[in-house]
């Protein structure tokens, strides 16, 4: 799940796991066994995720690769006008 790929680039980046779960609000214990047990982040701490990536929790519950991910989230930015212009440009390449 993309929640996931996105709380271990943090670690990696030198965030340390108690720090980030701080940041997110999430309690350290909770915060591990997403990323190394394998339990599935109730809809509250999804929400929080949601915030502090700045990405909708659909996007986060996603298999996405990071750019595919980027793309969708600054799409869902646009207004129906720019989605159209934008949709207008990417038929022209066909």
């Amino acid at each position: 799940m993309r929640y996931k790929d996105l709380l271990l680039k943090e670690i990696e980046d030198g965030a340390v796991l108690r720090e980030l779960a701080r940041k997110i609000n999430i309690p350290p214990p909770s915060l591990h066994n997403y990323l190394y047990q394998g339990t599935e982040p109730r809809r509250d701490a999804l929400e929080k995720m949601s915030r502090f990536f700045r990405e909708p929790v659909s996007q986060l519950l996603s298999e996405d690769d990071d750019t595919t991910a980027r793309i969708l989230t600054l799409v869902r930015r646009l207004d129906q006008d720019e989605k159209l212009k934008l949709l207008t440009q990417l038929d022209k390449r066909k």
